[in-house]
């Protein structure tokens, strides 16, 4: 029988159930229907876990022995210090999605050329996308976030959304 296991990477320390019991929990929330997952980390007190700070990227692995798939890719949001541990919390890089606003206008483009436009100019590269309808001009604007226009575009066109782990 094939035990559970677990290799997270945070900032350049790694923690892995093979190798170290620094680890008290972890637990990852991630939806479809939500654009960014979120983790925390319960490590414990006076281990490498000095080294990790806000911002730091996080790569968390989970499965079993021989078998570890990738379930979240994001970056460290809080670190807290308390009597059970150090509780490090953070969210997926899709949480850029969330957080860009941009104001640009299009013309003549299909909703795939805007949408791989819009997540460029947040900093992510895409790895599908569906070319779609076509607009004769498309505005977006700061009112709503990168995810927001690129989930309404994709409803219009009856394409679902959806973002990797990478």
């Amino acid at each position: 029988m094939k035990n559970p296991a677990y290799k997270i990477k945070i900032g350049s320390e790694t923690f892995d159930s093979f190798t170290s019991q620094d680890i008290i929990s972890l637990s990852v929330d991630s939806d479809l229907n939500v654009p960014s997952s979120s983790f925390k980390i319960l490590v414990k007190p006076g281990t490498k876990s000095s080294a990790i700070k806000n911002g730091d990227a996080v790569l968390i692995e989970i499965g079993f022995e021989g078998s570890l798939k990738k379930v979240i890719t994001g970056t460290v949001g809080t670190i807290e210090s308390k009597i059970s541990g150090i509780h490090i919390g953070g969210l997926s890089i899709a949480s850029i999605l969330t957080s860009t606003r941009i104001n640009q206008v299009y013309e003549q483009q299909t909703v795939g050329a805007i949408v791989k436009d819009i997540i460029g100019s947040a900093g992510i590269s895409d790895k599908e996308v569906e070319d779609g309808l076509s607009f004769p001009v498309y505005v977006v604007d700061d009112t709503k976030n990168v995810y927001t226009h690129m989930k309404e575009r994709a409803l219009k066109c009856g394409f679902d959304l959806f973002l990797t782990v990478d």
